[in-house]
């Protein structure tokens, strides 16, 4: 409890963060919202046995913006997650990121790199020594962790991007780690309305 209390303080902090250059360059056709889908493949074994791709959205908040009125740091908070009858698992992290392009045109390349806190969720089905039994076994925790990422604006505030998260790994009831670092293929907005 006192974990989920925590993320979503940080969460809310990293939405009202004041930006003076936000307000500088933010115009009326500009927003201080993105969002994107993402297509997320774990590099952990046991969570592609569950699904080898998850679908998931992230919601943005653009605090800080460019003279051309384009997000340069976004607060994020993502949702990734894989059910099937073989384990259940879920990631969300609270990041914050800093976004350098590389050309002023409205269709230019950048990167991103950020850090942030992971909210991490695993069940699966096996063989539990405590109790010599098999069944469901559950870990859970919050993890620190980064992302950067490689991407192409598209235009009209649309982009895509090739993006690594490198994630602590998660310590597990029965013994060994769950890595919940991957690659995820986004594709969003950052002036969404």
């Amino acid at each position: 409890m006192k974990h989920s209390a925590l993320i979503c303080a940080t969460a809310v902090l990293l939405m009202l963060l004041p930006s003076f250059a936000n307000a500088q360059f933010r115009s009326p056709d500009t927003s201080p919202l993105g969002f994107n889908i993402s297509w997320y493949v774990p590099s952990d074994s046991d969570l592609k046995d569950i699904r080898s791709g998850w679908l998931g959205a992230t919601i943005q908040y653009n605090f800080r913006r460019d003279q051309l009125g384009r997000p340069t740091a976004v607060a994020e908070i993502e949702w990734l997650s894989a059910d099937t009858s073989t384990g259940k698992a879920n990631l969300l992290p609270v990041r914050v990121s800093t976004i350098k392009r590389f050309g002023d045109e409205e269709k230019c390349w950048f990167v991103t790199a950020g850090i942030g806190v992971y909210a991490l969720r695993h069940k699966y089905w096996g063989y539990n020594p405590g109790t010599n039994t098999y069944g469901w076994n559950s870990d859970g925790g919050e993890k620190l962790g980064y992302v950067v990422s490689v991407g192409r604006e598209l235009g009209n505030g649309l982009y895509v991007e090739l993006t690594h998260q490198g994630i602590a790994k998660l310590s597990r009831e029965v013994g060994g780690k769950t890595d919940f670092s991957g690659w995820t293929i986004r594709f969003g907005t950052r002036l969404a309305y």
